[in-house]
């Protein structure tokens, strides 16, 4: 574990830009519009918050779960 977060491993590859999302998201904007894009993120958190309480999941789990959708 590096003793300066930003010159860690986790930093350098997994926290993106607002310019790196666009670029990884534009494949999928050449389908739906942006805030169609946003409707469907919100629906699937949606489907996951609720199949996550039917299973009797801990909300951690459940918010794991979400945020690596």
């Amino acid at each position: 574990m590096a003793g300066n977060f930003w010159q860690s491993s986790h930093s350098q590859q997994w926290i993106l830009d607002k310019q790196d999302l666009l670029r990884e998201r534009q494949h999928d904007l050449l389908a739906l519009s942006e805030d169609e894009y946003q409707k469907v993120f919100i629906f699937f958190a949606n489907v996951i918050q609720v199949l996550g309480e039917q299973l009797k999941l801990r909300q951690q789990v459940i918010a794991t779960a979400t945020v690596y959708f």
